[in-house]
């Protein structure tokens, strides 16, 4: 239980320094229009996954991205505050990623049944 808590916690931490440190040219990498919102929505789908995968039951599943999207609603906030651009849009686009991630893990959970159900049952 606490190497899943640290790898949460290490993966948080990369998120918060990211998220924090000055802005830089690797955000309009490619000239595309909202690649941040992709950044954010692709970060926060990876973290609700990890968490997905870490923790058993359905309902600390739902806890714990209730927990990961208040963490993106407090950085946002430090945002505002270390000069920083802070943006309801980058909380929907984690909301986002965070719902994707476990919709993710969902839909793995009911493909590796139906495999492991076909396996058995085809014999």
């Amino acid at each position: 239980m606490l190497k899943k808590c640290a790898l949460l916690l290490l993966y948080a931490a990369v998120i918060a320094v990211l998220s924090l440190r000055p802005s830089s040219s690797w955000q309009q990498w490619g000239g595309l229009a909202h690649l941040d919102k992709l950044q954010h929505m692709a970060a926060y789908c990876c973290f609700s996954l990890l968490a997905a995968y870490l923790i058993r039951s359905w309902r600390r599943r739902c806890l714990a991205a209730a927990g990961i999207l208040l963490f993106s609603a407090g950085i946002e906030v430090v945002q505002g505050l270390v000069g920083r651009e802070s943006s309801w849009l980058d909380l929907l686009a984690n909301l986002c990623g965070i719902i994707l991630g476990l919709l993710t893990y969902k839909l793995y959970l009911v493909c590796r049944y139906r495999t492991v159900k076909s396996i058995y049952s085809s014999g």
